[in-house]
């Protein structure tokens, strides 16, 4: 267990899924099913990074040319947001495994998006775009984002979905959108995917919560997926792998 040395701005936050670290706001934060979150700070403050856009703005997390299209290299990040808020570095796929990929805002939990590109030396041509942290100012252009809840999305999508159970690797993670609007793929492949984990607070959450644990897959319609109304904690932008 990691010893909490939590500053103002490091909250737990309940989650009910094995460790999987990851960084925010200068914090190490692994999870695991029904245990919370243990946080390790830094000693010292992160401050978001000066650089466009403005602070209060949101951004756009989509697969057209205004933000992560699929001919998208590194170089067209540093040029369009600044040299120093691009960074190489390693990216977690999980279960141990890491890839060369490139970080977008390291020192902005609210802007910080993490890729992994088809050409992991040249750092173009996008393979995942990932945005996975407590609060975002990304939103797609349906305005969906961190937070965003169960309901909210079938709403956006036309009808209900199927999405994996949560506490296992896979936990939550949308399977597909049944042929709703939110599984639209675009012309060169990019396809959006979703994460989603609940928060129940007391004994008849966690008895709902029940209902739909494991690696199995649920409707979105489920009475515990209703009652429980999970919220997006994980958005990625996915790529064909075919090659241009």
């Amino acid at each position: 267990m990691i010893a909490a040395q939590s500053p103002a701005d490091c909250q737990p936050v309940l989650l009910h899924h094995r460790i999987t670290g990851h960084l925010e706001n200068g914090c190490l934060i692994g999870r695991r099913a029904r245990a919370g979150v243990f946080i390790a700070c830094a000693a010292f403050a992160v401050n978001g990074t000066a650089g466009q856009p403005s602070p209060s703005k949101s951004l756009r997390f989509s697969c057209d040319s205004a933000s992560f299209s699929a001919t998208l290299t590194a170089a067209d990040l540093a040029r369009r947001y600044g040299a120093a808020n691009v960074v190489a570095d390693s990216i977690n796929l999980g279960e141990g495994e890491f890839e060369r990929g490139t970080v977008l805002f390291p020192a902005d939990s609210t802007r910080r998006v993490e890729i992994t590109w088809k050409d992991t030396l040249a750092q173009r041509r996008p393979a995942m775009v990932r945005v996975w942290t407590t609060r975002t100012r990304w939103e797609t252009p349906e305005h969906i984002t961190i937070g965003t809840r169960l309901r909210t999305l079938e709403h956006l999508n036309g009808g209900p979905f199927r999405l994996a159970g949560f506490a296992f690797d896979g936990s939550g993670w949308v399977i597909t959108w049944s042929g709703g609007k939110l599984g639209r793929t675009s012309p060169d492949g990019c396809s959006f995917h979703a994460g989603l984990e609940p928060d129940p607070r007391d004994s008849a959450d966690f008895r709902w919560y029940d209902q739909v644990v494991g690696d199995a897959e649920f409707s979105s319609g489920h009475p515990a997926m209703q009652q429980l109304d999970p919220r997006v904690e994980r958005m990625e932008l996915r790529y064909a792998s075919r090659e241009h």
